[in-house]
């Protein structure tokens, strides 16, 4: 239930944590724009709230180990059945992303 604070790093990143949705993110290698947001979400408990809501629905939606395996399970399915892109690169995608959150 907390908001995020992420960079905008070319990996899944901004694709968990969305900008102004769950979180915010700011450029790479801004320090100043790091503490802004941190300090914005520190004095702005309303939008704090909300973005922390916002946050935790995305992960219980897309992020828990039941969805992951889900997830997994229908990658290994579409490669079985022949799928070598498409719905399977996709999934791939999503569950890396989940990966990255969860180390």
């Amino acid at each position: 239930g907390k908001p995020i604070v992420s960079t905008d790093l070319e990996t899944g990143v901004p694709w968990v944590n969305q900008h102004r949705k769950t979180g915010l993110i700011v450029p790479v290698n801004a320090p100043y724009r790091l503490a802004e947001a941190i300090n914005h979400l520190l004095t702005e408990d309303k939008e704090r709230q909300r973005l922390g809501r916002n946050a935790r629905h995305r992960v219980l939606g897309n992020f828990t180990i039941e969805k992951v395996t889900q997830k997994l399970e229908s990658v290994y399915e579409g490669i079985l059945s022949g799928d070598r892109g498409g719905k399977a690169l996709e999934q791939v995608q999503l569950v890396h992303a989940a990966e990255c959150r969860t180390g």
